[in-house]
């Protein structure tokens, strides 16, 4: 994940470009910086996943945030991203049961389906309580995610308990993958319990701490 405030396009092309040699699935950046992670992965197998709703950066506070931009949406999907990540601001989730932000996400995911892109709602794990963190899922789920994820740009792993928060909250009829974030030094440590909470994947979110593994 390339989700620093002040990532150069030079940074992007060299992860893409170490991405594509080593193998790796995905990259996951700013969606003002998915055009150049496409070109730059062009040809490859690397999926390029475009990050929307954290305009500060990488890190990501419980505070206010503005609208949704589709228009950022809409350019990275006109250049080839299958994949969205949204940040879900929890200020704006939690307030007035969220219906504001429930419209935009739902607006942005039939944007998305529409070109056959895939949400996934970051629910900002960290900065939630248990009833917080089920609501929140049941308003990703309710706006059209494909899935969700319990965070990004930060170090915060997330718990077992957590795990099991997100999947229980989710509507029995609908039951969208729950990613897991967590650093690189722990992912391998805590992959297991946390699939047997009931995530479906552990996301690394130090790709450089991969690719030395892989070189070596």
């Amino acid at each position: 994940m390339l989700l620093r405030p002040d990532v150069t396009p030079g940074e992007v092309d060299d992860a893409c470009a170490r991405a594509v040699e080593s193998g790796l699935a995905a990259v996951t950046v700013w969606a003002a910086a998915a055009p150049r992670a496409i070109a730059a992965s062009e040809g490859s197998r690397v999926a390029v996943v475009a990050a929307l709703g954290s305009p500060s950066g990488a890190v990501v506070s419980p505070g206010p945030a503005g609208p949704l931009d589709l228009d950022e949406l809409r350019r990275a999907v006109r250049t080839g991203a299958k994949h969205v990540a949204v940040a879900l601001a929890p200020a704006r989730a939690l307030d007035e049961h969220g219906t504001a932000l429930a419209r935009e996400l739902e607006a942005l995911c039939r944007l998305a389906h529409a070109d056959g892109v895939h949400v996934r709602a970051v629910l900002q794990a960290h900065l939630l309580d248990g009833e917080q963190l089920a609501a929140v899922a049941r308003l990703a789920v309710g706006a059209g995610a494909d899935l969700l994820q319990t965070g990004f740009g930060t170090r915060a792993t997330a718990t077992t308990d957590q795990v099991t928060t997100i999947r229980r909250a989710l509507p029995t009829r609908r039951d969208p993958v729950a990613v897991v974030a967590g650093g690189a030094a722990d992912a391998g440590a805590v992959s297991s319990l946390l699939e047997r909470a009931g995530a479906d994947r552990v996301a690394v979110i130090d790709p450089t701490a991969v690719l030395r593994g892989v070189a070596a």
